[in-house]
């Protein structure tokens, strides 16, 4: 009897192989649909691999053959320099087995996923997938029967305006205007600022909707990404703070949903800021750890948002951040997911040695406050006058 492990093995080896040889497939392979018009538009090898994945994953010990082979094409996409070092024929094999693949398995979500990705990660051929989705499953697009998500909204914002490369191979104003065409979308209305300014106007009214606005958190956070960090600053974290600051100032009871929702989205968009956009983040770290001494006022759960968003700021901040950690004794317990995450971000050694870290500091501040302020070092350092002893040479 065969072991599971050794089935697994050989689907992983067999994705592997069908892999490499998409891989393998030159730029001068010609489409079917350009030797017959009711083809699709796939080579004959894409063809062969797809029709045999579909016939593989019904043999036994091959059932999750499908699956892994998503997994692996969606993967190959993102990485460190992933898109950049394949070469145009290499992403549009891919491409198409994977829109394929996800179109038998009836696996939307997946395909909405990976455009969100893409678009994430900036890459210039972006339009060329695009193309492959509009012409193998055009349904991904299609918004009549249901209205589009903050999620989606953004991915048609970067689809439209958000990479101009000149060069004719990438192919941009050609998606364009299929989307345009084909699915009645007009670029008018995918404007980042305007949907900026409608998701934070509609916010305050659906701050039960879980779901609603953790695609909004997803849809700002693209948003910004696809803008330099000062766009980000004036278009979405100051209205986020200034929404912090009128459900602070409300004379009714706080919408601490609401507000738990605008800490975590400003830590994760404060992510994107630049090195030259330090200055806003101490100011963002600042009225964050301000609301934090506000703790006997706050829930819990909108506590543990505001160390979420430290941590997240701590990307830029970390001294700062761990400082504060070091000092800060919250007057209640916090759960053990948040817990390891200042654990990780402390030093991922653990709880020993973040409490050692604790220790060492708390002696260093006691130490200072009996001895005063210190003087500066004397000994084996560098002088002025040059190297050595701390001494110029002609003494």
């Amino acid at each position: 009897m065969k072991s599971p492990a050794s089935s697994v093995l050989k689907e992983e080896v067999l994705c592997d192989h069908l892999f490499n040889l998409l891989m393998e497939e030159g730029k001068g392979v010609p489409l079917l649909c350009e030797l017959n018009s009711d083809d699709p538009p796939v080579t004959r090898n894409q063809l062969r691999i797809f029709t045999f994945l579909t016939v593989i994953c019904e043999k036994p010990g091959f059932g999750n053959t499908m699956d892994k082979m998503l997994q692996l094409l969606f993967t190959s996409f993102f990485g460190s320099g992933r898109m950049f070092n394949m070469t145009m024929s290499n992403i549009l094999s891919l491409a198409r087995v994977l829109v394929l693949c996800s179109r038998h398995c009836d696996n939307l979500p997946l395909i909405r996923k990976f455009l969100y990705d893409l678009f994430f990660f900036k890459s210039p051929r972006n339009h060329l997938v695009v193309l492959v989705i509009t012409d193998l499953w055009p349904e991904v697009f299609d918004h009549k029967n249901e209205p589009l998500s903050p999620e989606q909204e953004a991915v048609l914002v970067a689809i439209f305006h958000g990479n101009d490369n000149p060069s004719r191979e990438m192919r941009i104003a050609e998606a364009r205007t299929q989307l345009e065409e084909r699915h009645g979308y007009c670029r008018v209305h995918f404007v980042a600022k305007d949907l900026v300014d409608k998701y934070l106007s509609q916010v305050s009214s659906i701050s039960d909707d879980s779901e609603y606005l953790l695609s909004l958190t997803k849809a700002l956070v693209l948003l910004g990404r696809l803008f330099e960090y000062r766009w980000s600053h004036n278009h979405i974290m100051a209205k986020l703070f200034k929404l912090i600051d009128n459900i602070w100032a409300s004379d009714q009871k706080k919408d601490e949903k609401l507000l738990r929702w605008a800490l975590e989205t400003i830590g994760l968009i404060s992510r994107l800021y630049s090195q030259e956009g330090r200055e806003q983040l101490e100011q963002f770290f600042k009225s964050i750890k301000d609301l934090v001494s506000l703790e006997d006022q706050l829930e819990q759960a909108t506590l543990e948002s505001c160390v979420k968003a430290l941590v997240h700021l701590g990307h830029h901040l970390q001294m700062q951040v761990a400082k504060f950690f070091s000092d800060w004794n919250p007057k209640f317990s916090i759960s053990t997911d948040l817990r390891t995450k200042i654990e990780d971000f402390m030093g991922t050694r653990g709880s020993k040695h973040m409490q050692i870290t604790i220790n060492v500091n708390k002696q260093n501040q006691r130490r200072r406050r009996q001895n005063g302020k210190r003087g500066s070092f004397h000994g084996g350092g560098r002088s002025r006058g040059g190297r050595g002893r701390g001494r110029r040479p002609s003494e």
